[in-house]
């Protein structure tokens, strides 16, 4: 999305980010990638609690020790839920940074070291 790549530039990472729009519910997306080798991950999910909260459980093994994930439409009351419930279920994940440009409200998060 548009606000994704402005976010992205905004924080000096345009150059290190490769984009890849996919389904992230679909199976053959999930099992593209290894776990533990995103450094980003950029989830502009469905805007459900319940399908938000899969997204980053199923996703969150594939970020590495350090990495981030950044969460879009942040300031919708499901999303924000499904990550407060997230967060308390993966104490390995802390809120970074949240950040607002015009509308959409964007989070990281970030993966603690051992």
């Amino acid at each position: 999305c548009k606000e994704a790549k402005e976010f992205i530039t905004n924080l000096d990472l345009d150059k290190v980010v490769d984009f890849r729009k996919a389904n992230s519910t679909d199976v053959h997306t999930l099992t593209n990638f290894s776990e533990e080798t995103l450094n980003i991950l950029f989830i502009d999910s469905n805007h459900e609690l319940i399908g938000t909260f899969a997204e980053l459980c199923w996703y969150s093994p594939r970020v590495r020790e350090g990495g981030l994930i950044i969460i879009h439409d942040t300031e919708i009351p499901e999303v924000r839920t499904a990550i407060n419930k997230f967060l308390y279920t993966h104490s390995d994940f802390k809120i970074l940074l949240r950040r607002k440009f015009n509308k959409p409200e964007m989070m990281i998060l970030r993966r603690r070291f051992p």
